[in-house]
């Protein structure tokens, strides 16, 4: 009985983490996505800006809008 248990347990836990690695592959692919999409529509300027403080930035959200901001100033 007790063996049924460990390894119902152990087939619980595999699927688990199983599951936790498709939603962080999906997760990343959606973030490429995301951001391979964003940046076709920068111009050369707004790239290099945003390369000058690349690692200011903790979100996409954050980048975004930075780009947005800068954008409505410069032109």
């Amino acid at each position: 009985m007790i063996e049924k248990i460990e390894e119902t347990n152990n087939e619980i836990d595999h699927l688990l983490n199983k599951t936790k690695e498709n939603i962080i592959k999906y997760i990343k692919i959606q973030f490429h996505d995301d951001i391979s999409n964003f940046i076709s529509t920068l111009s050369k300027q707004q790239i290099l800006d945003i390369q000058d403080r690349l690692f200011d930035y903790t979100s996409i959200e954050e980048l975004k809008n930075s780009v947005k901001k800068t954008s409505i100033t410069k032109y």
